[in-house]
């Protein structure tokens, strides 16, 4: 019986707001200008706040609303370089809306504000388990900011270690093949992923039982 393979992902904590953070909250939505977002966000002694995911703001962080800000995005992930930002739970994943704060950024093409936030990423989230942060948006990465640290991070390259996979192959090249079904299959993929390699792999394997024989 075929089995499913269960990893660990990421956890989110669902704050409740004190009523000073749910003054903050109120008076970010009502700046009438960039300019004004920024300095609430800068005169915060602490970016805790926004990186906290309240259920009043849709599951999400303020982070996710404030990405068309790039002064804001900077100072939050400055400040949070500390001991502020609790490394165990994401800063950036997806909404319950299915987007992130990247796909806003990209979106109103604030370059500047996707580099920060994925230099944040490859930092503090460097797993494979953070891909779909970059699943629809990959393209205008490349297209508007090519980012060569992604491509070389754990984030998009993810190292097989399953018995169902060859450990060792006489094809030595490099290989690229499609694969869009869950990461939780991926395990029992190999013989049609590579499905070339997998028929080569075991011709030679029962020429050397008929040889043993």
């Amino acid at each position: 019986m075929e089995q499913t393979n269960f990893e660990d992902i990421y956890k989110i904590k669902v704050h409740e707001p004190t009523l000073r953070e749910l003054l903050i909250v109120q008076s970010i939505f009502t700046c009438s200008t960039i300019s004004e977002v920024s300095e609430i966000v800068a005169d915060q002694p602490s970016p805790q706040i926004f990186c906290k995911v309240f259920l009043e703001l849709n599951m999400k962080s303020l982070l996710s609303y404030l990405a068309f800000d790039r002064r804001s995005i900077e100072t939050i992930l400055n400040k949070g370089e500390g001991a502020h930002i609790n490394p165990e739970y994401p800063l950036f994943f997806k909404n319950p809306d299915k987007r992130s704060a990247i796909d806003t950024a990209l979106d109103l093409n604030q370059i500047s504000s996707v580099k920060l936030m994925t230099d944040y990423i490859i930092k503090h989230q460097n797993s494979h388990i953070y891909s779909h942060l970059f699943k629809y948006n990959l393209i205008d990465q490349i297209q508007k900011h090519w980012h060569k640290y992604l491509f070389n991070s754990k984030i998009l390259v993810q190292e097989i270690n399953y018995l169902e996979w060859p450990s060792t192959s006489r094809d030595k090249a490099k290989k690229f093949a499609p694969y869009n079904k869950s990461m939780f299959k991926l395990r029992f993929e190999y013989r049609h992923i590579f499905e070339y390699n997998y028929e080569q792999e075991e011709k030679i394997r029962m020429q050397e039982l008929d040889q043993a024989k």
